[in-house]
C-alpha cells in the first residue's frame, strides 16, 4: 500500500510538471495575430457571415461593362444579389492598412481571378484575356484548387485601390444567383511566416503527444495481451493522422488528396473506440457489437464504393450514402453515453471511471461550444434539417475520443499498479513461507537433538540400575517408546519431510484425516530449496485451510508422492466446499485470495512442469509433475 501511494504521488508530480512544461511550450505556438488582417466578407470557418456579424470592411461589390458600373445588393451574409450566371463581378476597397512586407492571400476553390492595384494589373489567372477593369470575362476553373493565391504587394500600396475580378458559375440548381466574394487576408510577411511556423509547431506538439499516448496503450496491450488496448492504440494513431492532415499546408507535401484521409481516419477511429468499449462491457455486449458492426459496414461501403459510384448514381442517394457513416457514428456516440449511465454502477472499474467523465466532458464541451461559437449554435438546426451531421459528429468525436484515450491510459496505469502490488504480495508470501520453513527446520533440528540427548540420558541411567528393578523397567519402556516415534511422512527428501510433517501435524490437530498413498521422492530435486519450499508449503497450506473449512463430517487430505519416468509427481486431494466459496472483497486493492495458486503455477511453469486441477462440490485435487532433469 505504501509503495502504491508513493507511485501515485510520483505520477501526480509528473503530470503537474508535464502540464507546466506543455503550457510553456504552447506560448511559442502563438502566431503574431496582431500583424495579420482578415479582410474577408465571409466568415473564415463557415464561408457565410451572419447578419449580426456582417461587416463590409470597406468593400464595394459591383459588376462593370466598359464604364458602366452596377452595384450589387448585399444579403448581409457575405453574398450579393443582382448577378447573372457566368458574369464576372468585382469587389474593391482602398488599402489604408499599414503593414511591413505586405502579403495578400485570396481563397481560390474553382474560381478564376484578375487583380489590380489602382489600374495596374498585378495578377491574373487568364493572361490571354483583355485584363482591363470592366472588360475582363473570367471562366470558371475546371478543377478545384486547394492552394490560395499569394501575392506580395508593393511597398507603396497604402492609399491605393485594390480591385479583384472573380468568375461565377455558368450553372446553378437554384433560381437565384448570388455573388460570394472569396476570402481575402492581408499579412505582414513575417506574420504569415509566423502563422505557418505556429501551425507547424502546434501540429507537431499535438501529433507527438497523441503518438506517445498511442505507444503507452500499445505497451499496455503487449504487457497484458488486452485486445481492447490495441483497439484504443489504433484509435490514438488514427487521431494523430487527423491532426496531421487537417493542417493548411498538407497538400504542399502530399499533393491533391484523392481520398479524404482525415474523414476516414475519424470514422475508423470511432469504430476502434466502439470495439474498445464493447470489449470492456458486460451483459449488453450484443447491443454494442451490433452497432460496431453497422459502423464498420457503413465505413467500408463508403470507402470502397464512394469514388466508384460518385458520378454514376443520383446525387441525393450519393449524399445519403456518403453521410451515412457519420450518422451511424454519431448514433454510436449517443449509445455509448446512454449505456455509460447504465454501466456506471454495474460494470467493471473502467466504466466507473469512464462513464461519469465522458458524460461530463461531452455535456460541458457542447455547452462551451454553443455559448462561444455562434456559427455552430446557429448552424446545427439547419444542418440537421438538411441531413448533415458532420460538424456535430466531429465536435463530439473531439470530445469523446480524447476522453476515452485518457481513461484507457488510466486503466493501463491502474493495471500496472495492481500488477506491482500483486507481485509485492506474492514476494511477501514467498518470504513468509521461506521464514516459516526456516523456523520449522530449526525446530526439527532442535527436537532431533533433544531426542538424541534424551536417548543418551535414558541409556546412561539404564546402565546404572539393576535389571530387575522398577526403574529399569520404566527406563526400558521410555527407550522403546522413543524408538517407535516416527514422522508421519518419510519421503527420502529432508526438506519435503520437514514441510509435510509440520503441515500434516497441523491437519491432525484440526481433526483432518490424513491418508498417504505413496511417499517417495529423490534425495535431490531440480528445484532449489526456496522454490521447493514455496511450492509445497502453498499446496499444503491451501489444502489444510480448505479441508478445515469444508464442513465435512470427516475432512480428508490424501497425498500421493512418487517419481516415475524422470518426473517427480505430487498429488494432493483435500475436502472442500466449492459450492460456497466466499467472494473476495471488491474494495481490496490486492486480494490474498488466489495468491498461493499464482505462486504454485509460476513455479511449475518456471521448471517446465505440468499442473492439473480437478474439483467438484466436495473435493479439490491438484496434480503436479516436474521433470527431474530440466533441459
Amino acid at each position: 500500500m505504501k509503495k502504491n501511494f508513493h507511485t501515485l504521488i510520483y505520477i501526480l508530480i509528473a503530470l503537474i510538471l508535464g502540464g507546466v512544461f506543455f503550457s510553456a511550450l504552447m506560448i511559442y505556438s502563438r502566431p503574431m495575430e496582431d500583424l495579420a488582417l482578415d479582410l474577408s466578407l465571409m466568415n473564415q470557418e463557415s464561408h457565410v457571415a451572419t447578419e449580426d456579424t456582417f461587416d463590409p470592411k470597406g468593400w464595394t461589390v459591383y459588376t462593370q461593362e466598359g464604364e458602366t458600373v452596377k452595384e450589387l445588393a448585399s444579403t448581409n451574409r457575405g453574398a450579393y444579389r443582382g448577378i447573372e450566371l457566368g458574369e464576372t463581378f468585382y469587389y474593391s476597397r482602398v488599402m489604408s492598412e499599414a503593414l511591413d512586407s505586405p502579403t495578400m492571400q485570396i481563397g481560390t476553390a474553382e474560381r478564376m481571378f484578375s487583380i489590380w492595384l489602382d489600374d495596374e494589373l498585378i495578377y491574373t489567372d487568364c493572361p490571354e484575356l483583355d485584363n482591363r477593369i470592366g472588360y475582363v470575362t473570367l471562366p470558371m476553373n475546371t478543377t478545384l484548387r486547394q492552394e490560395p493565391i499569394t501575392i506580395s504587394l508593393p511597398m507603396n500600396y497604402q492609399g491605393k485601390t485594390l480591385t479583384i475580378a472573380q468568375s461565377t458559375p455558368t450553372y446553378s440548381e437554384t433560381p437565384t444567383v448570388q455573388a460570394i466574394p472569396a476570402s481575402v487576408r492581408l499579412y505582414c510577411g513575417y506574420a504569415y511566416e509566423s502563422g505557418i511556423v505556429s501551425e507547424t509547431f502546434t501540429t507537431a506538439i499535438m501529433a507527438t503527444a497523441v503518438f506517445a499516448l498511442g505507444l503507452v496503450l500499445l505497451w499496455g496491450f503487449v504487457c497484458k495481451r488486452d485486445l481492447s488496448m490495441l483497439c484504443m492504440a489504433l484509435s490514438a494513431f488514427l487521431w494523430m493522422c487527423v491532426i496531421l492532415q487537417d493542417v493548411s499546408f498538407f497538400t504542399k507535401y502530399f499533393g491533391f488528396e484523392v481520398l479524404n484521409i482525415s474523414r476516414y481516419a475519424r470514422l475508423i477511429s470511432a469504430v476502434a473506440l466502439g470495439v474498445f468499449l464493447t470489449l470492456k462491457a458486460g451483459k449488453l455486449k450484443p447491443v454494442m457489437w451490433s452497432v460496431v458492426g453497422m459502423q464498420s459496414a457503413t465505413v467500408l461501403f463508403s470507402l470502397l464504393c464512394h469514388e466508384r459510384f460518385e458520378h454514376t448514381i443520383n446525387r441525393g442517394i450519393m449524399f445519403f450514402l456518403f453521410s451515412l457513416p457519420e450518422w451511424v457514428a454519431l448514433t454510436a456516440f449517443v449509445l455509448i453515453l446512454v449505456l455509460g449511465m447504465v454501466f456506471w454502477r454495474k460494470e467493471n472499474p473502467f466504466y466507473r471511471v469512464f462513464a461519469p467523465i465522458s458524460i461530463g466532458v461531452t455535456v460541458i464541451g457542447w455547452v462551451i461550444v454553443l455559448l462561444t461559437d455562434e456559427f455552430t449554435a446557429a448552424a446545427i438546426p439547419a444542418a440537421l434539417a438538411s441531413g448533415q451531421v458532420t460538424q456535430i459528429y466531429i465536435q463530439t468525436f473531439m470530445m469523446l475520443v480524447p476522453t476515452a484515450i485518457a481513461c484507457a491510459i488510466y486503466e493501463v496505469i491502474r493495471q500496472e499498479l495492481a500488477r506491482r502490488a500483486q507481485n509485492a504480495a506474492l514476494e511477501n508470501r514467498r518470504e513468509l513461507m521461506q521464514a516459516s520453513y526456516e523456523n520449522m527446520r530449526r525446530q526439527h533440528e532442535k527436537v532431533m537433538e533433544m531426542r538424541h540427548d534424551m536417548m543418551q540420558h535414558y541409556t546412561a541411567l539404564r546402565s546404572k540400575v539393576s535389571d530387575d528393578s522398577d526403574a529399569a523397567k520404566y527406563l526400558d519402556h521410555l527407550i522403546g517408546d522413543n524408538k517407535k516415534i516416527r514422522s508421519i511422512v518419510m519421503t527420502g527428501n529432508e526438506m519435503l519431510d520437514i514441510i509435510l510433517n509440520n503441515k500434516l501435524g497441523e491437519a491432525a490437530d484440526a481433526g483432518i484425516d490424513i491418508q498417504i498413498a505413496k511417499a517417495a521422492a529423490p534425495e535431490k530435486l531440480p528445484l532449489p530449496d526456496t522454490d521447493l519450499c514455496s511450492l509445497v508449503m502453498n499446496v499444503m497450506s491451501n489444502a489444510v485451510k480448505a479441508a478445515a473449512a469444508s464442513g465435512a463430517d470427516t475432512p480428508l487430505i490424501r497425498l500421493d508422492i512418487h517419481f516415475k519416468n524422470d518426473y517427480f509427481a505430487f498429488t494432493c486431494i483435500n475436502s472442500a466446499n466449492m459450492s460456497c466459496q466466499p467472494l473476495p472483497d471488491e474494495k481490496e486493492t490486492v486480494r490474498e485470495h488466489g495468491l498461493g495458486l499464482k505462486i504454485i503455477n509460476g513455479i511449475v511453469e518456471q521448471y517446465n512442469g505440468l499442473m492439473e486441477i480437478r474439483q467438484d462440490d466436495t473435493t479439490y485435487e491438484m496434480r503436479i509433475a516436474i521433470p527431474l532433469f530440466n533441459p
